[in-house]
């Protein structure tokens, strides 16, 4: 469990902040830095078991990239806006400079990728080389 002390407010809305939060210092304590920007409104209707299981299961491929290079070029970053019903999710992550071979993550992506269907949305995985990025648009929330 996290301790209270660490808790830092992302966001107001308390799902989101709650799972970035975890993350986030999980993420800290593998040295990664973060970069976190969130503009999201108290309330969104985006249930809270499928906030859990996108943003856990990105940030969670974007943790286990990171450890996999030296710890001075670890970094995430998030961007999580809303505007007029849509919310805009984009994470990118330093890596390795090989592609990743996005159908060997499994379990995770085919997860990430249900929620988004559910939401009539759109996601993206982008390989830039040293970065990966998702990018995610979920509408009518």
């Amino acid at each position: 469990e996290l301790d209270a002390s660490n808790k830092k407010l992302y966001t107001s809305n308390i799902v989101i902040n709650t799972i970035i939060n975890h993350k986030m210092c999980l993420a800290e304590n593998l040295k990664i830095k973060t970069y976190v920007n969130i503009k999201v409104p108290k309330s969104v209707n985006l249930d809270y078991k499928d906030a859990g299981i996108l943003l856990g299961n990105i940030l969670d491929n974007a943790i286990e990239s990171c450890k996999k290079i030296n710890m001075e070029d670890r970094w995430i970053k998030i961007d999580i806006i809303y505007k007029k019903n849509t919310m805009f999710i984009k994470i990118c992550n330093s890596k390795i400079k090989e592609l990743v071979n996005i159908n060997n993550h499994g379990i995770g992506v085919s997860s990430i990728e249900n929620i988004v269907k559910k939401y009539g949305g759109y996601v993206e995985f982008i390989d830039k080389g040293e970065e990966f990025e998702v990018a995610v648009s979920l509408y009518g929330i």
